[in-house]
């Protein structure tokens, strides 16, 4: 597999940044969850196209889909095939939210995971 270079405005995560009219707050936010990840790793994270839909009923436990409405990376559309396939499953989409709802919405996230994990470990 060829990796394509990183650049710079991509290591930070400028693009995405300038294509969402951030407030401060979202951009510090952003940028400090798009560091945690090496910036060799994300030219292969783009480029991966596996399918693991065999091993979905292998899945025993309670599951949360946590998505963003306007995430260019996995659409609220893309949860449809899973939601009939786990067997305790359930889903939450962020409006206005792209690929990092922990980091737009926080309050939101960390109230609806305390009330998964609630549920799924009570």
């Amino acid at each position: 597999m060829r990796v394509e270079p990183v650049t710079r405005r991509q290591r930070l995560g400028v693009d995405a940044i300038e294509r969402r009219e951030a407030d401060a707050a979202w951009t510090r936010r952003t940028a400090a969850a798009n560091a945690l990840l090496s910036p060799y790793v994300r030219p292969l994270i783009r480029q991966r196209s596996f399918d693991h839909t065999r091993e979905i009923p292998r899945v025993t436990v309670p599951t949360w889909l946590v998505l963003g409405s306007e995430d260019p990376q996995a659409a609220p559309a893309s949860a449809t095939p899973l939601l009939g396939r786990l067997p305790d499953v359930s889903l939450s989409v962020f409006d206005g939210s792209g690929h990092l709802p922990f980091a737009e919405d926080p309050v939101r996230f960390n109230r609806e995971l305390a009330a998964f994990a609630r549920r799924a470990f009570d």
